[in-house]
């Protein structure tokens, strides 16, 4: 397993590849807590939070890849999600929660 993240400002630099992903991937949304109707209005919302409370980059993308072959349950991907959220110090905050299934193994997208 490897984890990576980064600060975005920008909403739609990262709803795409959140959304379409790469065309290899069976992309589906799991999670979108304290959001709009969809995720994209979910992340333009928090960006505009993140600003009015003087702050530069509203949005902190995570992202959890599994070795191929190695399987999760949507419940075990929320997991894996909330226990980042925890070691990271992100609970009680807004969150979306997107798993890339494809056949070279499974990502698991958390946007805060």
């Amino acid at each position: 397993m490897r984890i990576s993240g980064k600060c975005y400002a920008n909403p739609s630099d990262i709803t795409d590849a959140l959304l379409i992903g790469d065309g290899h991937h069976r992309v589906e949304v799991l999670e979108l807590i304290w959001g709009g109707e969809s995720v994209r209005s979910a992340m333009r919302d928090w960006q505009v939070i993140a600003e009015v409370r003087t702050g530069q980059k509203g949005m902190y993308h995570a992202t959890i890849h599994f070795a191929p072959g190695y399987r999760l349950s949507e419940g075990d991907c929320l997991i894996a999600a909330d226990e980042l959220e925890q070691e990271l110090d992100l609970v009680d905050q807004g969150r979306a929660v997107v798993l890339h299934d494809g056949d070279d193994g499974q990502i698991v997208h958390v946007v805060w």
